[in-house]
């Protein structure tokens, strides 16, 4: 019997041993991305990403818990602006800190959580000006630690998360289209002013 529990724990142990192998040969950086082709101009796009209380609107995880508590810097967008917030087991606690900022293009942030588990990541956005609109690449970038890449043996974060990169992009979409069809109103609305008083100048006075 006691050959039987030594060659059982022997066999755990190897087992164990083959784990933390495999653990250690995960890759060493996680991304998770999505692009879309959106049907504006950049600057329509970017006051809706770059401003922490628009990005609020469009977030696909706002809708998993409308009470989590949340704090916006004055000004809500630029290098060194933040966004706090702490809710439920879905959204978690963290923070994201704006790191790169070159309107309209391109940005990057400091993404942080604390719970449900802690974890720092780079959050990045490109947008590319196409025929058709913009291309708009979203996503993050993690170095995982020994703990995440053990977690990553049983979950795929591209599958876990990438529906709901895919689902911002569109409500993404869905906000930036709306501002850029006001901006050809407006500036349809601006043109035509413009045109009655360059006609009412060339009328001569009686």
């Amino acid at each position: 019997m006691k050959k039987v529990v030594i060659a059982g724990v022997g066999v755990l142990a190897l087992a164990f041993v083959g784990f933390l192998g495999a653990a250690a040969m995960q890759p060493n950086v996680i991304t998770v991305e999505r692009t879309l082709l959106i049907d504006a101009q950049p600057q329509d796009i970017w006051v809706h990403v770059a401003d922490y209380n628009n990005f609020v609107d469009w977030s696909p995880w706002t809708p998993m818990d409308p009470a989590a508590t949340r704090e916006i810097s004055t000004p809500a967008y630029g290098i060194g602006s933040t966004y706090a917030w702490s809710g439920n087991d879905e959204v978690g606690t963290g923070s994201m800190k704006t790191i790169t900022y070159e309107e309209p293009t391109k940005m990057e942030q400091e993404l942080v959580f604390t719970a449900p588990w802690e974890s720092s990541s780079t959050v990045f956005y490109e947008l590319t000006e196409v025929d058709g609109g913009t291309s708009v690449r979203w996503g993050f970038e993690e170095h995982p630690n020994f703990q995440m890449k053990m977690a990553t043996l049983f979950m795929d974060m591209d599958e876990m998360l990438g529906g709901q990169y895919e689902q911002g992009l569109a409500n993404l979409a869905e906000k930036a289209q709306a501002t850029a069809a006001k901006r050809i109103a407006d500036e349809k609305q601006a043109a035509e002013l413009a045109a009655k008083a360059e006609a009412a100048a060339l009328i001569p006075e009686e």
